[in-house]
């Protein structure tokens, strides 16, 4: 019989600050060992990245082209900034600096202590979407940060809980079907408040159809029923590879132990629709 082990971390994983989104930590599916029956990888949705069958039940989704754009941070707490820039430049947009990213997240400043600051998630996903105006970021930061008073739509405030935000193992591995890369937020230990961010470019996976009463078991595990039942896991990782933009560097880690240091995930696609979502959600009061 196929075993499965969800791993969850506790509390939020965070890059250098606290996350004004109120997250919970990313939960990775870690794969068993692999059995001798062929399983059909069972799609969600046609895939622009088509992934490689190495094993009856083991595959790989990889953006093999991604660690030519490899680059090592150039600030002490920039691990946001370098995955960013990577992301960018692979889409082909254009280039965007460390230092541009920035400045536009952080705010043109003569503080060193501000331009060297990590970011939270928030700043993240706004890092990744860099086609929202300037303006709007600062105004956006500005709300959620400093204590701007807000007033919340209903409609929207209840759907935006419907919307399962955040991403665990699958969504990790859709993203990169649909050919983007992932950043994720590790720690050592899942007390830690100081995080590291990579850029996931690949991920070896089985798969598998959990019941009901399993993803439902998982979800009172982790809080999250609503998540699990929209978005049942069907992928177990077994390996991740890595751009660890510490030192510029490709790296590999296991599935146990991603999983075990992995406190969120985003992609551009979803980090995208969560940023939609908050803004037309958020009207500032004055």
């Amino acid at each position: 019989m196929r075993t499965w082990t969800i791993r969850a971390g506790i509390g939020l994983g965070w890059v250098a600050m606290i996350s004004m989104l109120g997250c919970q930590s990313g939960r990775v599916l870690v794969a068993s060992e692999e059995e001798g029956e062929v399983v059909t990888l069972p799609l969600k949705k046609p895939a622009k990245n088509e992934p490689r069958r190495q094993g009856p039940n083991t595959f790989t989704v990889s953006l093999d082209s991604f660690p030519s754009r490899a680059q090592a941070q150039r600030g002490p707490m920039w691990c946001w900034a370098a995955c960013a820039s990577m992301i960018h430049e692979f889409f082909g947009q254009r280039a965007m600096t460390q230092e541009e990213i920035v400045e536009r997240i952080k705010g043109a400043s003569d503080n060193d202590e501000v331009k060297m600051a990590g970011a939270s998630l928030f700043e993240v996903m706004l890092a990744l979407n860099p086609e929202i105006p300037g303006e709007r970021v600062a105004e956006v930061i500005d709300t959620f940060v400093h204590g701007g008073r807000l007033s919340l739509r209903p409609d929207l405030f209840a759907r935006s809980f419907i919307d399962a935000e955040y991403l665990h193992s699958d969504r990790m591995v859709d993203e990169l079907l649909g050919r983007s890369p992932v950043i994720a937020g590790l720690t050592e230990t899942p007390e830690s408040p100081i995080g590291h961010a990579y850029v996931v470019y690949s991920v070896t996976f089985g798969c598998a159809s959990p019941t009901l009463a399993e993803r439902l078991v998982d979800g009172l595990a982790g809080g999250t029923i609503v998540d699990v039942l929209q978005y049942p896991k069907y992928y177990g990782v077994r390996s991740v590879d890595l751009i660890d933009p510490d030192h510029g560097q490709r790296v590999t880690m296991s599935g146990a132990e991603f999983a075990s240091k992995a406190r969120w995930m985003i992609g551009r696609t979803q980090a995208a629709k969560i940023l939609n979502d908050r803004f037309s959600l958020v009207v500032a009061g004055r």
